[in-house]
């Protein structure tokens, strides 16, 4: 289940981000507010099998994309959260801060999940939106093989978990036997070198034997 099923609880975990905002000085938007609630998803969906929340994800406004934390961020305004409107040359947009008189509530969910988006943040939380978007379009999981308007696949993050497993089956496999087979090519290099040494000793007409190739 679901550690996040509500409204409320989405909005502890928003007002739980925009305070870490002040830690990592950054600018926060509302695309880089659904970005790391998305983050947050795909990184506790490929530890724990599940979704910190259930938010249905789409393929939509710079890739992931959730109505649900729109319409919350927009509830939350000038009640939860301070409204800041910028403009920057050609550019303008809207960024967040909690209200300095807010407090905090505990976090749903385990001391496992507050881990995975404390890691989330502390990864994600410095670095540009660009940077963040980049990520999301390219090398996550649950974005691969999509169109726009399709849900997302969190299904491909368990199959690149198998995959991972499966490889290192595989790769540890690989060492045992070449492991294996060192020893045996040790042993015989030993073995070989012994003989040809002691046939070299009484010069014997017999064995013809270079030690050069054993020299390794």
């Amino acid at each position: 289940m679901n550690s996040i099923t509500d409204k409320e609880g989405l909005k502890k975990l928003i007002l739980y981000i925009a305070q870490k905002s002040k830690e990592y000085e950054m600018s926060l938007t509302t695309i880089r507010l659904v970005k790391l609630i998305y983050l947050i998803d795909e990184n506790i969906f490929e530890a724990e099998g599940k979704k910190y929340t259930d938010l249905d994800w789409v393929y939509l406004h710079y890739g992931p994309y959730s109505v649900e934390i729109a319409n919350v961020i927009k509830e939350m305004e000038n009640t939860l959260l301070n409204k800041n409107e910028w403009e920057d040359d050609d550019r303008k947009g809207v960024s967040y801060r909690p209200l300095e008189f807010i407090r905090i509530e505990k976090l749903p969910g385990s001391s496992e999940d507050h881990m995975y988006i404390d890691g989330v943040l502390k990864r994600w939380g410095d670095k540009g939106t660009d940077e963040i978007l980049e990520y999301v379009y390219e090398d996550s999981p649950p974005m691969w093989g999509i169109k726009k308007g399709d849900k997302l696949k969190f299904e491909n993050l368990i199959k690149l978990k198998e995959e991972r497993i499966l490889f290192k089956e595989t790769y540890d496999k690989y060492l045992a036997v070449m492991k294996a087979e060192q020893k045996e090519w040790c042993e015989f290099k030993k073995k070989y070198k012994s003989i040809v040494i002691k046939h070299k000793k009484y010069n014997s007409p017999d064995y013809d034997l270079n030690l050069d190739y054993l020299e390794d």
